[in-house]
Formats: C-alpha cells, structure tokens, sequence
C-alpha cells in the first residue's frame, strides 16, 4: 500500500510525463514476497522498449518482463569495453508470484571472477555455488553474451543465464540477468526467474541485486579464454526445431510431448547422429534466451548419467567384475540387525534388486516403488534431511531386510544409489590411494573429453562431499547430447573406449538381454500398455517394424523427465515437470526418422 501511494503522488506531482521519474518515486522494489508488480520503468529507448539506461541505472523498482529484452537489439554491436575480475554480488530480497509461501525470499550473493572472451560472458565458477547466508538458494552460472547498444551513454551491456538450486531436491529455477558495464564500474543486476524444474514449486522471481566490480589481472585469464574458445568449437553442433523435417520423418512428432503443456517443457531436442534439434523453450515470460544453456534439474535421468557412467568406466578401468563386488567389502553396515546386505553386489544396486527394503514385502505385490518417495517412513525422512555424507549414508542403509534375496525383484530406491556412489568411491580409493575420488575421476577422464567442461550436481555437505548418485545433476542440452552420443558409440570417443563396451552394450539391452520386470508400463501405439524393464539404471521398452523389434532404452527422472535412445543413432529429449511419463510416445515419435534396425 505504501508503493501504491507513493506512485499515485508521483502520478499528481508529475502528471506521468516522464516513466523513468515513475520509477525514480516508486520506491526500492525488492518487497520480499510482494506479488504486485510496479509499474512500467522508464521505456526511454525506443529500439530496446524495457530494461533502457535509465531502469537498469536507477535504484528504482523493477517488473517482470518478456525474456526478449535481455537479447540485444537489432541496432547493437560489439560490446565497447572488457571485464576482468571479480564481482560481488549482495543477497537481496526477491519479489515472487505467485507469493511464496515457503517464505524463501532472499536470493544467495556470491564473489566470482568473470572475464570477456570475444562476445562472450564467462564466469570462471561454474559449478554449484553455495549462497552462504543461511537462505536456501544456491546458483549455478553459466555463459552469456555482451554487446553494446547507442542508448546506454556509451557503456556495454551483458545478459546471463543461471540457474536457483538448492541442496535438497534436484529443483532447478532457471532466470537471467542483465547489467551495463564499462572498464571500471558495473550497475546493479537486473534478475528474473521463469522457468523450473520443479512440479511443487512453479513460482516467478524478479529483484534487483546489488553488485560491484573489483577490475584485476587474473593469472589463468588467457588460459581460461583459450580453453572456453575449445569448448565452443566441440560444442554438439546444434540446429533449430524447424530443420528437422528436412532431415527425418516427422509425420509423429507430435507423440514426442503428448498431453505435456509447452511451458511445463523446458527442453525438448531430437538428436540424429551428430546434430542436436532443438525446440526454442517457451517460458511464462516468452522463450528463454539462452535455450541450450538452461540447465535442468533431472533427477533420476542422474541415474543413468552419473551413477550407470562411473560404474561403467570403473569396468572399464578394472574389469567388468567390478559390478560382482560385494557392498559389504567396502561399506561398513553396522547400523541394522538383519544380515539382508549379505551378498549384494555393486550391480544389484545399481540394477535396484538389492531385496532391502520395508514396504510390501510379499514379493506378489507388483509395487515397484514401494519405498521410493515414501514420505511417511521416518528412514526416507532422515535420509533426505540429513546433508552430512555419514548422516546420510547411516540413515539409507536402515531399510529393512524383503524376505527374497539380492537379485531377484526391481524395489526401486534412490537411496540404494546413493550408497552405491559412496562404495565407488571407496573401491576407487582402495585401488587409488586415500586421496582419490571418483567423481573427479568422472569429471576428469570422461565427462571432460567428451566436451562437458562442468557437471553441477547435488552433493553432501562438507569437506568429504559425494554427489548423491541417484539425483542432482544440472544438465544442459550440450551435456546431455554429448552423453547420448558417448552410449551410442558403445561408451568409445574419438578412438578411445572409455567405458566397457560389453558392459554398455548389456546396459542399453543390445546384448539380448532383457533386465528385469517391473510393475511399471508406458502407452505405446493405439493406446496400448506396455511394461517397461529396468537394468543397471535405464529402463526399457520395445518398438518392432516389418523388420524386427528392438529394446530402447531410456533414462527417466521424476517430474516428466527422459532421454530415449534408439539403437540406430536417433534420440530424444524431453525435460520437463508436468508429471507426464510417456516414454513410449517418444519413441513412436523417433521410429519413422530412420529404420529401427540400422546400426
């Protein structure tokens, strides 16, 4: 009520000639949990119409506005000045809409060093970035672009992507940011969150963050250009959505999103071979700005990326016997009575038929995910709100013993995963030395040589932290298309097996095995059920032509989120939070671009 008397004095006083003073009297904006939004700030700039000079410059309130604001107008160039150094940036209170009533208002600040490199905007963190202040946000940032406009006083101007996190849930908020820069001094940012991941929690952000500039040489500056140059240049080579047709058969496309709404898709990309198609992801506030570098909260798709990979290169690395390991060799269980760990392999939990459990134990009740998500079972509570790696791991290993034993029934549990990542590391440091990690491992000799430079993810906190395994990456379209290329090619990359080819092989169901049965099924062409089957963390149906019929394998997290992946080089994408999970309609919509069968 205040901000409203104010602006309607101002309207008296002034008579509206000039927007700009409307801002300029209305107020400070970032009213934590306001819903309202202010007026129109200051459309001076003809050509840029919103986010002019004089709104990105004032101190003024802000509003949410349409995504196409944040790109450059057809009258910029390059940008006229460099950054190089570290900017900080001071957490600020967040206006949200719908209200939030979690009371999670405050956005995290954080110190990182940026450079320009050409017309790009690169932070040199790009990885998870803790907020620090108590608040529950964390963020993620990623590159963007700078350029410069005749309306800014002769300052250059940059927009970037990022992305709101947390420690908990694999929520992913997806905004942008804009600011005007010069050699020596920056302007506060101008944020806005739009887009998410997260089926519980669809809500709107816009704030205004206080931010400074520290000018300095940083040492690893030419490096760092020199290997984001690189980068670029490996990138999966991209096309827009509207190409496909003049290279596939897309007369069922359509079945690739059935009964998903357009904004509930923040990604959906066909990939043939070498190229990745691409729709333009449409959010509350018009299409993204930076489609392909919106990253995604995708849960257990974690499963197949992360957990299924490492495994697969510790084969790789030591021998396929790595999946016959027993769990108790590596991993104290004194926290349970029963002997039900007796036995369970690295396999069997990286397949869920480990026989731990504690709903529904008549092995005649088809309820595959008995215990998953089960948020009235005090151990799936403790574990998922504990955030220490010993906390967490004694809570996951206090399910109870099912009456059958390992390898035998799909119970589908994410904490399974999550000791599985934590007996990884342990075999790798038993082989490596104390010091060793495996994910770094990971990072180091297979997600970097096949151009993912930074995997975010969800860890424990603390100096030993582990990622979960089961859930927790932040995935962008590059990654992800890069990842479908490498099991494609049976784990090898540009010559070089870096995952075990039989075991990969046996993982996507082209060995003629079948994994195991599961209570679960997706609709397949005129309506029908068919029962999906799970191995070693990807899921599975079939698709059959005049010719043959085939397992197509696929990862799938919660909320709506898969990756299909033919046998014949074709694949889809689909992230997305509707809670719609037709992996079978992805399928149909890939199977006319080429003939199943091909290799």
């Amino acid at each position: 009520m205040k901000y409203e008397t104010a602006r309607m004095s101002c309207r008296a006083a002034l008579a509206a000639a000039i927007l700009a003073l409307l801002v300029g009297c209305g107020g400070s904006g970032g009213g934590g949990g306001s819903t309202a939004e202010p007026a129109a700030q200051g459309a001076t700039c003809p050509e840029r119409g919103e986010l002019c000079y004089d709104a990105v410059t004032s101190t003024g309130a802000l509003k949410l506005v349409d995504n196409r604001h944040f790109l450059p107008t057809a009258a910029a160039g390059d940008a006229a000045h460099a950054l190089e150094g570290t900017i900080h940036v001071s957490p600020a209170s967040v206006n949200t809409t719908p209200a939030d009533a979690d009371g999670r208002t405050q956005l995290p600040g954080f110190s990182v060093q940026w450079i320009t490199v050409d017309d790009y905007l690169l932070p040199l963190n790009r990885d998870v970035i803790q907020g620090g202040d108590g608040g529950r946000w964390n963020v993620v940032l990623s590159p963007g672009r700078v350029w410069s406009e005749p309306g800014d006083q002769g300052m250059s101007r940059a927009a970037f992507p990022f992305t709101l996190v947390t420690n908990q849930w694999n929520e992913a908020h997806n905004g942008v940011a804009t600011f005007l820069f010069d050699d020596a001094t920056i302007t506060d940012f101008h944020v806005q969150v739009m887009q998410e991941t997260t089926p519980w929690n669809k809500i709107d952000m816009w704030a205004r963050l206080p931010a400074s500039y520290e000018p300095e040489t940083i040492d690893s500056a030419a490096a760092t250009a020199a290997a984001f140059r690189d980068e670029l240049a490996q990138r999966v080579e991209t096309r827009p959505w509207s190409q496909l047709s003049d290279n596939a058969d897309t007369s069922q496309l359509g079945q690739l999103d059935r009964n998903v709404p357009l904004r509930d898709a923040s990604l959906a990309a066909v990939l043939v071979d070498d190229v990745l198609y691409y729709r333009e992801s449409t959010t509350r506030r018009g299409d993204y700005p930076f489609p392909l570098d919106m990253r995604h909260g995708v849960f257990s798709v974690t499963k197949s990326s992360a957990a299924a990979l490492t495994m697969l290169r510790l084969a790789q690395l030591y021998g396929e016997e790595v999946f016959d390991l027993f769990v108790t060799d590596y991993v104290e269980i004194r926290v349970v009575s029963h002997s039900g760990w007796n036995g369970v392999t690295f396999g069997h939990l990286l397949s869920m038929v480990a026989g731990i459990g504690d709903r529904d134990p008549d092995p005649a009740i088809g309820n595959t995910f008995a215990d998953e998500n089960d948020e009235s079972s005090a151990t799936w509570a403790s574990t998922w709100n504990t955030f220490d790696r010993n906390g967490k791991l004694q809570r996951a290993l206090l399910y109870g013993d099912y009456p059958w034993g390992p390898g035998e029934i799909v119970r589908y549990n994410t904490a399974h995963t999550f000791i599985l990542g934590e007996a990884m590391d342990r075999f790798y440091k038993a082989m490596n030395g104390p010091q060793a990690d495996v994910w770094q491992m990971m990072l180091d000799e297979v997600y970097a040589p096949i151009g993912i430079p930074v995997m975010p993810t969800i860890k424990t906190l603390g100096d030993d932290a582990l990622p979960i395994y089961g859930f927790g990456l932040f995935l962008n379209a590059y990654d992800t298309a890069r990842i479908m290329q490498l099991l494609h090619n049976d784990g090898e990359w540009n010559g070089e097996q870096l995952l075990h080819r039989d075991r990969t092989r046996a993982a996507l169901y082209r060995d003629g095995s079948q994994g195991y049965g599961t209570a679960t099924s997706t609709t397949m062409a005129a309506g029908a059920r068919q029962p999906v089957r799970y191995r070693d963390s990807f899921w599975s149906f079939t698709l059959s032509d005049a010719d043959c019929e085939v397992r197509v394998p696929y990862m799938w997290g919660y909320g709506g989120n898969f990756v299909v992946l033919l046998p014949n080089g074709v694949g889809g994408i689909l992230y997305a939070d509707a809670e719609v999970h037709e992996p079978g309609g992805i399928g149909l919509a890939l199977q006319p671009m080429r003939p199943i069968c091909s290799p």
